[in-house]
């Protein structure tokens, strides 16, 4: 599980998931007014490696770089779940691989 709390607002964005780079649904659970500024805000946001965000499936690295460049300052963000998850920004692409 991978959740990062927005603090004295009391909004929570979760992924069930157990490993950095894989994708899942997000809950975005809270005040309906906070969870609707949240997805706006979100909505246009960049992934960790430059791509568009993608708000309803997605994955802990993507989420914590989304969320701490597009809705800091706003709010409060902290992760409150699987840190370990977001230790480092690792796309796992095998050497040679073409992108």
């Amino acid at each position: 599980m991978f959740e990062i709390h927005l603090l004295f607002d009391e909004v929570f964005l979760s992924l069930n998931v157990n490993f950095p780079n894989k994708n899942a649904k997000l809950v975005i659970r809270g005040d309906r007014q906070k969870v609707k500024r949240v997805k706006e805000l979100l909505d246009g946001a960049y992934g960790a490696f430059g791509h568009i965000f993608n708000a309803e499936y997605t994955n802990p690295i993507d989420l914590h770089y989304a969320v701490m460049t597009t809705l800091d300052g706003e709010f409060t963000p902290m992760v409150s779940k699987g840190k370990k998850l977001i230790k480092k920004y690792d796309p796992e692409i095998p050497d040679g691989a073409i992108t």
